[in-house]
């Protein structure tokens, strides 16, 4: 009786630790977190799998990539990444997708790949398995806090929405991609510091490298309806964009088309809408190589001498037809328009200016931008404004310069058109001066150094709105520790404000004696400080 009970508890006692064990074990898998490094774009990866375009849809937000054909659950498994990742979660339950360990870092990397609003996700993904090796929970990295997303986002979303605004609506696939390459190029400018490759950094920061541009323009594709994919070539160290118009394939580099060093209003057009042919068989600096031979090909030569080849201005669209200037001689550049509908160009005007430099094959025009229903355009020295039809051509601006110098880049953004005076093209050095173009407000950066940028001093007037001679004081806003001064010609000279130091990040000019200042004269704000650009803000006296 006793070996008998004995035998009992010795069989009672393996069967608890059995189930022990086996409880331990299966515990430690699902809490046990493994670490992988996913290949992202936003952060610079060339390693990331290619990923064919899906015509699926997240949330009616974006198209899809699928990153895995055997899984007939993929979209369904993406689907709930996606909104996991976009809502933030600190974990995100797989376990009914039957994921093995060896898959998740594709698809995870598919996911944030192809929707490039996630900008905030990091490469560094956490996860728990099961003893048969499925995944069970997703532990994502953000860059920022969930209690902070909320500006980004807003900032993001706001950002990409100008963009989109610069797609007009109702016109060709062609025409979108123009518009896209166009916004990108004048709002963004390579960085140079080789750190910022996410959509945000394109759209929000303005500043980034193949990977911000490639995301920001496959973001905007896919918002108006444009099937693209992201290529990359490792042998290059470089990515660019693809995209499907009218049933074929075609290459865009936004990159490229933008110029380096950044150049205002100036846009090149060698890289949109074109062959595998075509963006293989050029000069070696010039041509591609080495991307993902999964890739789409792309036949078509549709574009290859199209209107767009060597245009260096903006191209800009208002009511169905395309505006942008050519050079025609040493003497002369040309406005023209161009009509999707009907391949019809036409010449506008001719503008004569005299910068006679060329780069390469493609000689230099005037610089044309928009504004509300106007078109400017420049010369050497002299800024226009006109009506599209090519009437109501007037002055806006006069520069009386001597040498070489003359104004060589020109642009409009927002209510501000923007402006550059150098000493020929390759200066290392500008005079930059923005006009307000509702107000008439001019603000001048002296001696803006190009090669190597200092940062640029806040000035603007916040009251009043409108300065008269019997206006006390001027509030302004101004970057903190600047000095500043006031200017204008009669002015007393117990008003006169030389080089004061603002202390916060306003300031105001008091007891201000503007009584025999006559009216439309030009006061002068000028603002200064060390490492800083020198800032002069100019107004016309109501």
């Amino acid at each position: 009786m006793f070996k008998r009970k004995r035998n009992l508890l010795f069989l009672i006692t393996i069967v608890f630790m059995f189930v022990s064990v086996a409880g331990v074990v299966t515990g430690a898998a699902l809490n046990d977190l493994r670490t992988v490094k996913t290949e992202l774009y936003q952060e610079g990866s060339f390693n990331a799998p290619y990923h064919k375009a899906s015509n699926s849809s997240l949330s009616q937000k974006v198209i899809t990539q699928s990153a895995i054909k055997t899984l007939s659950s993929a979209s369904t498994v993406e689907e709930t990444i996606f909104s996991g990742l976009e809502s933030m979660d600190e974990s995100i339950d797989v376990s009914s997708f039957n994921i093995q360990s060896a898959d998740i870092s594709k698809i995870y990397s598919g996911v944030v790949n192809s929707n490039p609003q996630l900008f905030y996700v990091v490469s560094t993904l956490k996860y728990s398995q099961s003893v048969s090796g499925t995944v069970k929970i997703l532990t994502p990295t953000y860059s920022v806090t969930k209690s902070n997303i909320g500006e980004y986002k807003e900032a993001f979303n706001k950002s990409l929405e100008n963009a989109l605004a610069a797609v007009p609506s109702g016109v060709s696939d062609a025409e979108k991609v123009l518009a896209a390459n166009e916004y990108l190029a004048l709002n963004t400018e390579y960085d140079n510091t080789l750190k910022k490759t996410s959509a945000y950094d394109a759209l929000v920061d303005g500043a980034a490298v193949c990977h911000g541009y490639t995301l920001a323009f496959n973001l905007i594709m896919t918002r108006v309806g444009i099937e693209n994919v992201y290529v990359s070539s490792k042998v290059m160290g470089h990515a660019w964009s693809m995209v499907k118009v009218d049933g074929s394939w075609y290459h865009v580099d936004v990159t490229w088309n933008d110029k380096t060093p950044d150049e205002l209003g100036r846009v090149f057009h060698k890289y949109l809408l074109v062959s595998d042919n075509d963006i293989k068989n050029r000069a070696e600096a010039e041509s591609h190589h080495g991307w993902d031979a999964e890739a789409p090909k792309a036949g078509s030569d549709k574009y290859k001498n199209f209107f767009w080849n060597n245009v260096t201005s903006a191209i800009i669209h208002h009511s169905g037809k395309w505006y942008f200037s050519v050079f025609k001689s040493a003497k002369a550049s040309e406005l023209k328009t161009f009509d999707f509908s009907n391949s019809k160009q036409e010449t506008l005007k001719e503008v004569a200016a005299s910068w006679n430099i060329s780069e390469g094959n493609v000689k230099r025009s005037a610089y044309v931008a928009k504004h509300k229903d106007q078109v400017y355009y420049n010369t050497t020295n002299r800024i226009y404004r006109m009506s599209f039809d090519g009437k109501n051509n007037t002055s806006i601006c006069n520069e009386s310069l001597s040498g070489r110098d003359a104004i060589y880049e020109m642009t409009i953004k927002g209510e501000y058109l923007i402006y550059r005076i150098k000493n020929g093209p390759r200066a290392t050095s500008c005079t930059q001066k923005s006009i307000n173009l509702e107000s008439g407000e001019i603000i001048e950066d002296a001696d803006v150094p190009l090669a190597n940028p200092k940062r640029s001093i806040t000035l603007k007037i916040l009251s009043p709105k409108s300065i008269t001679a019997k206006t006390k004081s001027i509030k302004i806003k101004i970057t903190k520790g600047s000095k500043v001064s006031l200017a204008a010609p009669k002015l007393k000279a117990k008003t006169k404000i030389k080089n004061v130091t603002a202390k916060s990040g306003t300031y105001t000019f008091k007891k201000l004696n503007l009584k025999k200042v006559k009216k439309n004269t030009v006061v002068k704000i000028t603002a200064k400080k060390s490492g800083y650009i020198t800032k002069i803000l100019s107004f016309k006296l109501c």
